[in-house]
């Protein structure tokens, strides 16, 4: 029953929102704004590879001791 509560809140959320907003806003996204969106788009990626490469060791060790365990457990 509260997880259906929160579901109901949600809603009612989103039909609030939606009649207090604006039905139409006359607006446009000039050049500077778009390249700042592509630049942060940019160093999202690379940031995240960046940071994939740098605990790529620990993430592979990781992984391999998860399947390792797990077919010991499943004794395979």
């Amino acid at each position: 029953m509260k997880r259906f509560r929160g579901w109901a809140a949600a809603a009612a959320a989103c039909v609030a929102l939606d009649l207090i907003a604006p039905s139409s806003a006359h607006a446009y996204i000039d050049m500077g704004t778009g390249s700042y969106f592509i630049q942060l788009a940019a160093a999202a990626v690379l940031g995240t590879v960046f940071t994939v490469k740098m605990y790529w060791t620990s993430i592979l060790a990781s992984v391999k001791t998860h399947f390792a365990d797990r077919a010991k457990r499943h004794g395979a």
